[in-house]
């Protein structure tokens, strides 16, 4: 299993209403209305944001910057190596029961 070198950090801010921002951000909207980005490069990221906000003349209501807790690292990496181990058994249980003639 692979192990992320850099957690994503998640940026999340509110913009008015009806104000979308840049596609290149990927942002997407949550159920509160709130706009996230998931960011392997948060300073980027939050540079490219804050310029395009201020550009606009905007504020980022909301906003917040939030690298992974531990825990929330330790339950990713849990998920990804039970994920992994059911990838890998999943051909042979389907190989043993080929191989089994009634």
């Amino acid at each position: 299993a692979l192990i992320a070198a850099n957690p994503e950090t998640a940026i999340t801010f509110a913009l008015p209403a009806g104000v979308m921002p840049p596609l290149e951000l990927g942002a997407a909207r949550d159920d509160a209305g709130h706009w996230r980005i998931a960011s392997s490069e948060p300073t980027r990221d939050l540079y490219a944001l804050t310029r395009w906000a201020t550009e606009q003349a905007l504020a980022l209501d909301a906003l917040d910057v939030r690298r992974p807790s531990l825990e929330d690292v330790y339950l990713q990496l849990t998920a990804d190596t039970a994920a992994a181990v059911s990838a890998e058994a999943a051909p042979r249980a389907a190989a043993g029961r080929r191989g089994r003639r009634s």
